[in-house]
This record gives C-alpha cells, sequence and structure tokens, in this order.
C-alpha cells in the first residue's frame, strides 16, 4: 500500500464477507496516486474505468483486489507471488475474461525475459505471433530438461521448404514439429500434398518454417503408424483447437480499459476452460496427440497458450520466464505430462471415455499410443487391450510379479459408482464393441465416473485364486496359456478371455419391476447390483467366478473379489434401456452357456476357505442381512469370457 492510500479510511469503501473484499459503493471520492505496486491505486483506476457503464444498467462490475498466489497455484513467497491481479464480477458470477490486469510497459517478446517480479497484461493481436512462440520455445531449450524420448521408427514427414514427404528412420530423423488439429471433412478427405490443401495445414507449414524448423507432421500426407510414439518424440506440437487457423483467421478481440494514461488488459477465457469446450477436445482422435507431446502450443479462438513439462503460459498475460515454477495460468494438460501411476493411469481413461468417436474401432486405436506409454515408464504397469496390469500396489508382496495375480487384480476393475444411492454402475456395453467386454474399452460412461479396484492401498494384500488360470482365446482358434502369452499382447487379435477358478451360479429371475435372486445367499447390497445389472425380463442363470481374495492365508475376516457374468444379451439389453431401443433375446445361446459376457464385480466378505477337495470349496461364513452368516459353495470352472 502506498502512503496516500495507507491514510484513507477504506471502512466506507470495502465490505468485509467471508474474508474477501468486495466492492460496495465509494463514500467520498479518494484522490489517488499513480502508484502501479499499490493494489487499492489499482483497484480504484479499473473501477473507475467501468464505473460509468454501471449507472446505464447494462453492466454491473464487482472488482476484487486478488494476489496471484491467491489465484495461480504459487505460495504467497514466490517471487510473483504478490503481483496484483482483479477478478471481475457481475451479478456474482465471473465474467468470461477473468482478471483485468494492468498492462505491461513493453509488450514486445523480449519482456518475458526481463527479471521484473509482476505480472502484466498483454495485447493480443488479431492473428498469433510467431516470435512470442520462439521467445517460450528458445527458453524451454535452453533451460528446461524437456527431453523427447528416443524411439526406434520410420516416419514420413512434410520438408516445408521442398512441399514434398520425405521418410526417415531411427538416428536419421531430424527435429520436427507435429500438427493436432480438428478431424472434419475438409483434412479427412485430404491425402496428397496439393495446391488445394486445407488452410489450417498451410498454416502449420509456413508457422514451422518461421519457428525455424524444416520438417513437420500432418497425419493426412504422413500416415504413419504409431501416432502416439511420433507426438512424443516431436520437438514441438501445434494443436487448433477449432477447424479455422487463427495463425490466418482473426481472433476473438480482447476487452481493454483505457484510464488516464494506463491501459488495463483482460486476460481472457482461462486456457484449460476455452480448450475443454473446443471441438478439439471432444474428439477421442486427438487425446493421445495432447497428452503425450512434450512441448505443445495450443491455437485457441482468442489467444496462444503454452505449456511444456516446466512451464503453463498464455499470450494475454506477460510473465517473467525465470518465475514461471509453480504458476498455474489455466493448465490444461497434466502437469508435467502423462505420469505412469495408478492414479494417473485411471484419469486418463475416465478422460478418454467421455470423448466422441468417429467410428467405433477409433476408441480401441487411439488409445494404443497411451497404453504404450505407460507400459514403457517404469511404472510398474503393463496392459491387456488397455486392461491395467500392476505389478506393484495391491497385491501379494511374496507374488508381485505372477502374471496371474496381475491379470486377476486388472478384471477386478469396477466403475465408480454416483452417490445418489442406486445400485446401477454408470456403464454401458457400446452396441458396436471392437473389444472384449472383461476390458474398460468396450464400456461407456453414462454418469461420467472413472473406475476403481477393490483397493488401492499398498497395505491391503490381494491374491489371485488358488486355482486361477488364465488363457488368451485368438480368432484364429489358438489357446495360449497366459503365462507362456509374449510380454507385449499389443499384435495378438484376441477373441475371447479364458478362465478357470471357482464359481459359483446364481438365477435371476425378473417380471416387470420385480426380480428375485435364488440359488445363492447375498446381503440386500450385493442382491440390488446383480439386479440393477438385469434388464430384460425372464429366467436368467448367472456365473460369479473368484478372481482375488484378501488374506487367503490369515486367519480374520477375509474378502473375495467376484467377476459376475451372464449372457450378452442382458448386456444388450442394459445397453438399449440407455438408448431407447429393443434387442432380440437370444433364448438359445443363453441356455447354452455361450457369449459369457462381463456383467460387473461383486464384493463377497467371509471367514474362512475351506477346500474339499481338488474341485472343489466353501467360503464359510459369508456376511449376510442382520449380521447373520451363510456359506457359499464354489467349485473349479472354466468360462471363455468375451
Amino acid at each position: 500500500m502506498c502512503a496516500q492510500c495507507a491514510g484513507k479510511d477504506f471502512a466506507s469503501v470495502f465490505a468485509w464477507k467471508e474474508g474477501v473484499r468486495e466492492w460496495v459503493s465509494v463514500g467520498h471520492v479518494l484522490d489517488y496516486t499513480d502508484e502501479p505496486s499499490c493494489p487499492y491505486c489499482l483497484f480504484f483506476r479499473a473501477y473507475l474505468a467501468v464505473a460509468p457503464q454501471s449507472h446505464s444498467g447494462k453492466f454491473s462490475p464487482y472488482l476484487r483486489i486478488r494476489l496471484a498466489w491467491e489465484r495461480f497455484g504459487i505460495p504467497e513467497s514466490h517471487p510473483l507471488g504478490r503481483a496484483v491481479v482483479m477478478d471481475v464480477l457481475g451479478r456474482n458470477k465471473a465474467l468470461p475474461w477473468g482478471h483485468i490486469i494492468l498492462a505491461a510497459e513493453d509488450q514486445t517478446p523480449q519482456a518475458y525475459l526481463a527479471d521484473e517480479k509482476k505480472i502484466g497484461g498483454r495485447l493480443v493481436e488479431g492473428v498469433a505471433d510467431v516470435e512470442l512462440v520462439k521467445t517460450w520455445m528458445g527458453y524451454c531449450v535452453d533451460k528446461h530438461e524437456c527431453k523427447n524420448p528416443t524411439r526406434r521408427m520410420t516416419v514420413k514427414l512434410v520438408d516445408v521448404k521442398e512441399k514434398a514427404l520425405q521418410e526417415f528412420e531411427g538416428d536419421e530423423i531430424p527435429e520436427y514439429v507435429a500438427v493436432s488439429y480438428v478431424h472434419d471433412e475438409a483434412t479427412q478427405a485430404t491425402q496428397t500434398l496439393s495446391d488445394d490443401m486445407p488452410r489450417i495445414f498451410e498454416d502449420a507449414m509456413s508457422f514451422t518454417e518461421q519457428l525455424g524448423y524444416r520438417y513437420v507432421y500432418i497425419h493426412p500426407y504422413c500416415r504413419s503408424e504409431g501416432v502416439g510414439g511420433i507426438f512424443s518424440s516431436a520437438t514441438l506440437t501445434l494443436i487448433f483447437t477449432t477447424p479455422t487457423s487463427p495463425i490466418s483467421t482473426p481472433r476473438t478481440p480482447q476487452l481493454s480499459l483505457q484510464c488516464d494514461a494506463r491501459l488495463y488488459l483482460t486476460s481472457l477465457l482461462r486456457p484449460d476452460l476455452e480448450v475443454a469446450s473446443s471441438p478439439w477436445c471432444r474428439q477421442g482422435s486427438t487425446f493421445q496427440e495432447g497428452l503425450l507431446s512434450t512441448r505443445k502450443v495450443v491455437f485457441t479462438s482468442s489467444q496462444v497458450y503454452w505449456q511444456c513439462a516446466e512451464m503453463c503460459l498464455c499470450e494475454s498475460m506477460c510473465v517473467p520466464l525465470q518465475h514461471t515454477a509453480g504458476l498455474n495460468l489455466g493448465r490444461v494438460f497434466p502437469e508435467g505430462g502423462a505420469h505412469g501411476n495408478a492414479a494417473e493411469y485411471k484419469r486418463t481413461v475416465r478422460e478418454y471415455l467421455a470423448k466422441d468417436f468417429a467410428k467405433p474401432e477409433e476408441k480401441v486405436q487411439d488409445f494404443w499410443g497411451v497404453a504404450e506409454h505407460y507400459f514403457k515408464r517404469p511404472s510398474g504397469i503393463d496392459h491387456l487391450v488397455g486392461l491395467p496390469l500392476f505389478a506393484r500396489g495391491s497385491l501379494d508382496a511374496g507374488e508381485a510379479d505372477a502374471r496371474s495375480d496381475r491379470l486377476a487384480f486388472g478384471l477386478s476393475w469396477a466403475p465408480v459408482r454416483s452417490q445418489t444411492g442406486t445400485p446401477a454402475e454408470g456403464y454401458v456395453l457400446d452396441a458396436a464393441r471392437q473389444c472384449p467386454s472383461w476390458t474398460w474399452l468396450a464400456w461407456r460412461p453414462t454418469t461420467g465416473g472413472g473406475f476403481t479396484f477393490p483397493s488401492d492401498e499398498d497395505a491391503v494384500v490381494y491374491s489371485a485364486s488358488p486355482k486361477m488360470e488364465f488363457s488368451l482365446g485368438l480368432q484364429d482358434g489358438a489357446v495360449v496359456p497366459w503365462d507362456l502369452a509374449a510380454e507385449d499382447t499389443s499384435e495378438l487379435k484376441l477373441d475371447f478371455l479364458r478362465l478357470k477358478t471357482y464359481s459359483f451360479g446364481l438365477n435371476v429371475k425378473k417380471e416387470g419391476d420385480t426380480s428375485a435372486i435364488t440359488g445363492i445367499h447375498l446381503a440386500r447390497t450385493q442382491r440390488d447390483l446383480v439386479k440393477s445389472w438385469v434388464k430384460a425380463e425372464g429366467e436368467w442363470e448367472l456365473m460369479g467366478v473368484v478372481l482375488l481374495a484378501k488374506k487367503w492365508r490369515e486367519a480374520g475376516d477375509k474378502e473375495a473379489v467376484c467377476l459376475v457374468l451372464g449372457p450378452s444379451d442382458l448386456t444388450d439389453a442394459q445397453d438399449d434401456a440407455v438408448d431407447g431401443g429393443e434387442v432380440p433375446v437370444d433364448r438359445e445361446a443363453a441356455a447354452a452357456g455361450k457369449n459369457w459376457t462381463r456383467l460387473g464385480v461383486m464384493l463377497l466378505s467371509f471367514l474362512d476357505f475351506t477346500p474339499l477337495d481338488d474341485e472343489t470349496a466353501v467360503l464359510e461364513g459369508m456376511a449376510l442381512d442382520g449380521g447373520d452368516r451363510g456359506d457359499v459353495s464354489v467349485s473349479v470352472k472354466e468360462v471363455d469370457v468375451y
């Protein structure tokens, strides 16, 4: 606070409410200084600039002083922590342009290299500024450890000088820029380099050349395999979030406030909000391109956004680059890039399943790059058709490397249920699924939730059923034991997964809104869950297979993780219950026990596991309602899950 403001009585100016200064009224005319570091001087200048508009009734602003540490994810002790910004509110709702910031005196890209410890507004010109991107890129190359992985691959690239395609392999691959764009009719129809290429590709090639690079990857022309690896290996990725190119198309005007000789600028819509609502973000085909790229320049309809492993920036705010550590101006992608731990994998899956796919097969094809990323990192995560196989975590410490334990644990995934009390799990099988029902890739969310496992706590010990055996059924008729299958299963064309383990049967009879379960005694929670999976009327035979259990070999309470299977038409009916259609029920296939489909996962609490012989056993003391206990007989069966 400056000397003049320190002597003012702000009681008549500010009302304190919930610890936040909100503008209420000006009780008297205040003289104010021209001290740019004083938040009150800045506040009154900005308010007086917009106050005349408030009397017209068209715009009633509330301006709130904020410091950078309160808004941008940094501690108060950060070099930029005390930088001043102001929130703009209209009728208690934040306006889309976010913050009002005093314009930086130096508007050139070189201002980002200065040592000033403040955040300034920057005028966003009509089209993107290549010199600004060059400044960001140069600083990252010189100061950061944003390394691109070295991959052995063959890739075709566009030579922007010669306007021709060249193929490179291995160590011969030069530095190149990759382009991620909205897939529409114009870009999809393009296959060869020609004079009538879409404007967005012309601009991408021109921008690449202005940045000082000669080669660019544009998929319709290059069409190389392993798109995830291509984008993760690119020196820089240009992301166009709209079908029109903001490099040559004028962008949304930026709101500015001229006050005496001082200029105030708005920070525009937060980049994460703008990108999240863009056509590019809604597409599943672009998901891996943004997630796996090391350095990203994102072109929106209003400004340019930068993110690498160590900093995120937006064009509307001038920030000294040496002080960007930890600063969040609206981060679009995960901080530090795509990680390789279980929590991040689950978040990645949740986000991916919410995307739109033009063709059913894209859902599987476009996830391979992401799955490969997690597989190659030292995270202990492998995968089978996207199904995570964790080498560590909630597995028996003595058998952490046993492949059967890993697969059994991966199969135990379950959707995160809503908090409304309904047992419905919020996932349905895709009508034209491209992969088997036991992996989440075959499903789509109806409630926007993610998925989880029986426990994510390392202290909890789970291990596979003592009689558990897995085999992979291939489309050519071959059956490969899981223990003998190659580590890399991405090339296998799977038809089904064969499980041999302890199992039990349960029958469901559904008439109208009434369902009854026979063949096994279950607690109400489990009964409601099973009933929620059965949508078609009739009598149905289901099967529960024991995947895992907690404390198999220890005394005390135990918990079994059971995969519940049913005829495929049960899930088809569930799918069409959402879509409003009807599917004929294949009773004959159901009676023959063919085409078993995953319905969901159920947990059973019990006291002891007692083998009777090589093929049968009893889960003793299973918890029922009201403190009652019961026994469940299980026997070893072999079943194919499609």
